[in-house]
């Protein structure tokens, strides 16, 4: 797989925590770049079908990002896995809310940012999609 380079305002990352994955964003979720986190949200799947998705820094996604969640939910899903989304901006949050898919993932607004509870060498540099 060739690993797709975002535009310099996003940023997307993998940390493995216990049993599953989180992929931290950050930036702009949009047409530009949503293929650098499609393919790093295949790449935490790849890992577990338990997947966490912290938005904590995502401050605007488009429907090309609604069309990477949905997505990934339908892989998540076919796998026996789940997705729960954490950190959700208000402005996220509600084409999310438009589109439906809240009732088909967990939403975790508050939730604490991956930063702040995961540590330590678990951070693989190699599914990091940064500028």
């Amino acid at each position: 797989m060739t690993a797709q380079t975002p535009p310099p305002d996003f940023a997307v990352r993998i940390v493995h925590l216990d049993d599953h994955a989180v992929v931290v964003a950050a930036g702009e979720i949009d047409l530009e770049s949503a293929p650098a986190f499609e393919a790093t949200l295949n790449e935490a799947v790849d890992l577990s079908p338990v997947l966490t998705i912290d938005m904590h820094n995502v401050g605007f996604m488009d429907s090309s990002g609604l069309s990477v969640l949905i997505r990934v939910i339908q892989r998540c899903s076919s796998e026996g896995g789940a997705v729960t989304l954490r950190g959700v901006r208000s402005g996220p949050l509600r084409l999310i809310e438009i589109a439906g898919i809240d009732t088909v993932m967990e939403i975790d607004p508050a939730g604490n940012p991956a930063d702040s509870t995961c540590s330590g060498p678990s951070s693989r540099g190699v599914s990091s999609h940064e500028a």
